[in-house]
């Protein structure tokens, strides 16, 4: 695959939400720096609105101290919808489907020296290959995001869990607008080769980022905080645009084609439940861009407004979608 910029892991962190492999070290007390969030909120106007929100899949503090038109709109959805179910039992059955079957293990599939220097990379950054090796090779990949947030998840929920089980507290419906099959299917229509070539992409990123002091997730993090939609656009079209047939197919599978589902959906669940709050809550990946969800929903004729935005944050996506 073509090398890029260091951050194509860290641009699954806004696209999918996996349960992780890795174990945490002892938690400790030093905390992480602060940000306040500007979040990548939207309303769709109506008799009685409805959101979408823009979430990260990762586990830290600063995604937890919600500003008040997030949680004011969170307050009153009567339906959540994350992107796949998360509650335990699917969330099992996913981690289940992201195993090797039998006694295969990750070694079994990849070329030895690839598999060395995944066992060596794991290992400077605190783990054993032991908790990837009975994970399929897309699976290894998507794990690798999480190396440097490992000491969050022991204290912290991430961001879709949070909305999640304030949802459940509140005594708000829950929903999801993909399965766990679908969000699969993305991964495992590759053959074995092209995942064998994104893991090795992968790998030479995050050494690449180890080697200049980079932390590709928090990187990734710091610009979502912002709320700042033409960042976010460019550094995914920068990670996965080019003209290497599998960086497309990729970005295709991954984004665009989930988006028109999404939205399709979206408007489907609204259509169906008339008349109650819904708040959907997916990727921020999906949400931004001429083929994001908020921009797709906008041509099928909605009023999405984003709202929340600080004074700094541009007044419209990159590729001219306006609220």
């Amino acid at each position: 695959m073509t090398r890029r910029n260091p951050f194509l892991l860290a641009i699954l962190l806004l696209l999918t939400a996996w349960p992780s492999a890795l174990s945490a070290p002892s938690p400790s007390t030093n905390e992480d720096s602060p940000q306040s969030m500007v979040p990548l909120l939207w309303k769709i106007e109506g008799a009685t609105p409805s959101y979408v929100f823009g979430t990260i899949h990762l586990p830290d503090p600063r995604l937890l101290d919600w500003p008040p038109s997030l949680s004011e709109a969170f307050e009153q959805a009567d339906v959540l919808y994350t992107e796949i179910p998360l509650d335990l039992m699917t969330q099992t059955k996913a981690m289940q489907a992201m195993m090797l079957p039998g006694e295969e293990t990750l070694q079994d599939h990849l070329p030895q020296d690839l598999y060395r220097r995944l066992a060596a990379y794991v290992e400077k950054h605190g783990q054993t290959i032991v908790f990837l090796n009975k994970w399929k090779i897309w699976a290894a990949t998507v794990q690798l995001a999480l190396l440097d947030h490992l000491e969050a998840m022991t204290r912290y929920d991430p961001l879709d869990l949070a909305l999640y089980k304030k949802a459940m507290l509140a005594g708000a419906e829950t929903d999801a607008l993909e399965t766990v099959q679908e969000q699969i299917a993305v991964f495992e229509g590759f053959t074995k080769q092209q995942q064998i070539d994104l893991l090795r992409d992968s790998l030479d990123q995050m050494e690449q980022a180890d080697a200049e002091g980079l932390g590709p997730s928090e990187a990734m993090l710091l610009a979502y905080l912002s709320g700042d939609e033409s960042e976010l656009l460019q550094t995914m079209h920068e990670s996965l645009g080019s003209s290497d047939p599998t960086s497309d197919e990729f970005y295709d599978r991954l984004i665009t084609t989930r988006n028109h589902r999404m939205a399709e959906r979206i408007l489907a669940k609204m259509a169906s439940r008339a008349g109650k709050v819904h708040f959907f809550a997916v990727g921020a990946g999906h949400t931004v861009g001429e083929e994001g969800v908020v921009a797709l929903l906008r041509k099928a004729g909605l009023t999405v407004t984003r709202i929340g935005r600080s004074a700094k944050t541009p007044a419209a996506a990159a590729g001219g979608a306006k609220p």
